[in-house]
Parts: C-alpha cells; structure tokens; sequence
C-alpha cells in the first residue's frame, strides 16, 4: 500500500490526496488509459492513485488518429517520467502538461497539429528529451522553449516549418545545453542562417 492511499485512511493534512481526480472529464485518450493502468472505474480514481503511476505512460486512442488533449490531463501524474503521446495528437491547448512535475521526456510526434500554445510546456523544468518530430507543424511560437533548464534534446525533425523568429531559441533563455534537430523542414536561407548563429553546432540543419 502506497504511502499516499495510507494516508486515505486518515485525516490530516493528506486529505487532498483522497479527494476524486475527475478522471472521467479528462480526454478520452487520457481517461481510458488511466482507467486501464488502474483497473479502476475511473469515477473512483482519486488523486492517491494517480501518484501510483510511475515511470512510462503511453496514450493510445482507439483509432490512432484522434487524440484530442485538453488541460488538466495529466494533474495528479507526479511520478511520470516518459510521456508517449507519438500517437496522432490532433489537439492541445494551455495546461494540457500541467502536474508532470517529474517528467524528462515528452514524445508528441506523428502528430497532426499544426502550431502549439506558447505555454504549453511552461513549468515543465525537468524535461530533458522533447519529440515534436513527423509531424504538421508550421510554426513555433516565440518562448516555447524558455525555461526548460534541462533540455538536452528537442527534435522537430521533419515537419513544415519554414521560417523561426529570433526570440524561438533566444540564447538567453533557451537551454545552453540542447540539441535541436531540424532535419526535413522546407526551412528559408534566412532561417537557417538565424539558427547557425543562434545555435551553433548544437543544431542538426537539413
């Protein structure tokens, strides 16, 4: 028994850890899967088991073609270190990450979306190895990736990106130790001048 599903068991300032964590209102993509990992009705999932859900967590909709993320997906999911999600993501907005305070890697490729909120990995600090690979993006938002320390890789290998601004990987808030693969985007001359001198030999051009 989990120190947390313990706690359930008495009052005290882990109360919070007993309450639902409405998993039947999150995307069907999300809920079905915790449901799975869980075996458990998901009106009866609480945040304590949530917390029980270490290490990978793939997300597959049924039809591999229609996973549509909405924010608060993945509150309570504390323990997540590798979110699959290279499944067909059509969708995501503001807050769908938030609550994955432990996760390293974020895998959003073979997607269909075609541009990102700008805070979409906001507070993701521990995040090393982010995948937007194969996918339809065609253009990246200025501080996407501000703040996230601890990158070390970010592919956006063949996407439809032709142009960046000079704030996507501004020097003095993009991590200083980050790989960025750009490989099969219809990439300008201008961008890829903009991302020799941004990035130096830390960027894998076409």
């Amino acid at each position: 028994m989990s120190k947390f599903i313990l706690a359930c068991l008495i009052s005290g300032p882990f109360a919070a850890y007993c309450t639902s964590a409405d998993v039947c209102s999150r995307s069907k993509g999300v809920r079905d899967t915790l449901v799975d990992a869980l075996d458990i009705p998901c009106e009866s999932i609480t945040l304590a088991d949530l917390v029980t859900i270490s290490g990978t967590l793939a997300v597959m909709p049924d039809d591999l073609t229609n996973l549509a993320l909405q924010s608060g997906d993945f509150v309570g999911l504390s323990a997540v270190t590798d979110l699959d999600l290279s499944w067909g993501v059509v969708s995501v907005t503001s807050g769908t990450f938030t609550g994955l305070t432990a996760v390293e890697r974020i895998s959003l490729a073979n997607g269909f979306v075609t541009t990102l909120p700008a805070d979409i990995f906001s507070g993701l600090t521990t995040l090393k190895k982010l995948g937007l690979n194969e996918g339809a993006l065609t253009s990246v938002p200025d501080g996407i990736f501000d703040n996230l320390p601890n990158l070390q890789t970010l592919s956006l290998r063949v996407n439809k990106i032709t142009d960046f601004s000079d704030h996507v990987f501004d020097p003095e808030k993009f991590s200083s130790q980050a790989m960025v693969f750009v490989s099969g985007n219809p990439l300008s001359a201008s961008a890829i001048a903009l991302l020799k001198s941004q990035l130096g030999n830390r960027v894998d051009l076409p």
